[in-house]
């Protein structure tokens, strides 16, 4: 959950819009799921995806997780990023 300039954003619908501006935190497809005032807050919509422990990914029978890659990025390294994704996929080749 993000909460922000006094609007309750669920951590699935939520987005990033602007690296500058304080007001960036956008539900573009789900919307918001309240407000805040006066340091309370009003909830006036539900999260119905199931997430968490009721979704169906289940790790209870596994003895390893599968390799997940972390790309950090910053505006500007455009090369990086494209020659990163391409050794991630040559590599994801290979191994099946």
């Amino acid at each position: 959950m993000v909460v922000m300039n006094d609007q309750i954003s669920s951590a699935f619908g939520v987005t990033k819009t602007n690296s500058t501006n304080v007001a960036t935190f956008k539900c573009p497809d789900t919307g918001y799921l309240g407000f805040m005032q006066n340091n309370k807050p009003y909830f006036f919509n539900t999260v119905t995806k199931r997430h968490t422990t009721k979704s169906e990914f289940d790790v209870k029978g596994m003895k390893d997780l599968p390799r997940v890659d972390v790309h950090y990025t910053t505006l500007g390294i455009r090369d990086l990023i494209v020659t990163g994704v391409q050794t991630c996929a040559s590599d994801l080749r290979e191994s099946h």
